[in-house]
């Protein structure tokens, strides 16, 4: 799992991000060559009750803001894991993904956003993995860039694999 598109370094306060968080997840050489032969056979692992939380944390990652303030990080926080059926060139093909448009930070500071994903099946839910973004800083609109030339390149990749982002 990666956060294919992290926040940029810098964003406005109270102004949607300019692209949605994309969190990818990779497959093996071996889901690969399943994939060349019959569409059919291809063998992807079971991603029903796959769910993917946003959540908003301190830059040390010793605290977690929001959760508990519901009015700090606004936008769509959860998402299910929705596999891609495109062919791919890659080596490590990208074999699902989840998409956060619409994500908003209502006060200026330094933050990470911590991707957790949630296995719902069975009789109670367990977070299997994390994964953390760099720091970034939520400053007064006039002065946030935006996105990285590599943010744009990777944008391209995924939607040449059929992620609407």
């Amino acid at each position: 799992m990666e956060l294919a598109v992290p926040p940029p370094t810098r964003v406005a306060v109270g102004v949607r991000l300019r692209t949605p968080l994309v969190v990818t997840f990779i497959g093996s050489s071996t889901a690969r060559d399943h994939r060349q032969g019959d569409p059919g056979a291809c063998a992807l692992p079971d991603l029903s009750g796959i769910w993917v939380y946003l959540s908003l944390i301190a830059p040390d990652m010793e605290e977690s803001l929001a959760p508990p303030r519901e009015n700090l990080f606004c936008g769509k926080r959860a998402d299910s894991v929705h596999p891609v059926y495109h062919e791919q060139g890659f080596d490590r093909p990208t074999i699902a993904y989840a998409v956060f448009p619409d994500l908003v930070i209502k006060e200026p500071g330094s933050y990470r956003v911590k991707v957790s994903i949630i296995d719902m099946n069975g009789a109670f839910s367990a977070v299997t993995a994390e994964v953390h973004s760099k720091v970034f800083h939520v400053v007064e609109a006039s002065d946030h860039s935006d996105n990285e030339p590599k943010v744009d390149e990777t944008i391209d990749r995924l939607r040449s694999i059929g992620i609407n982002c």
